[in-house]
């Protein structure tokens, strides 16, 4: 599971840790959104119970490296917060990538 994360996401792990995720700016977010218990907006309800959610700098770039590598990545669709497109690692688990919008003003 290390050697895809690190491939498909390029999640790097530390030896014998997790990954550390450190803000990518003053007032990041972290957020924490509850679903239904049976929904399938975060994958199977009855295998998994919380999706992640991984902000991304270049949405199209993730998106092309997953299908290069014949990982599963679904359409883009433009929210006006953002991007979105989703993946699922190799035990099922649906995984959420978010380009957030940018700030007009920047």
């Amino acid at each position: 599971m290390r050697e895809w994360y690190a491939q498909a996401l390029g999640i790097d792990f530390n030896v014998g840790d997790g990954a550390t995720f450190a803000p990518r700016e003053a007032g990041a977010d972290t957020v924490f959104s509850l679903f239904d218990a049976m929904s399938e907006y975060i994958g199977d309800p009855t295998r998994q119970g919380a999706m992640v959610n991984f902000l991304v700098d270049d949405l199209d770039g993730v998106v092309e490296r997953l299908r290069d590598r014949g990982d599963h990545a679904e359409p883009i669709q433009d929210e006006g917060y953002g991007r979105f497109s989703w993946t699922v690692d190799p035990e099922g688990h649906r995984i959420e990538l978010w380009q957030p919008a940018q700030d007009p003003s920047e």
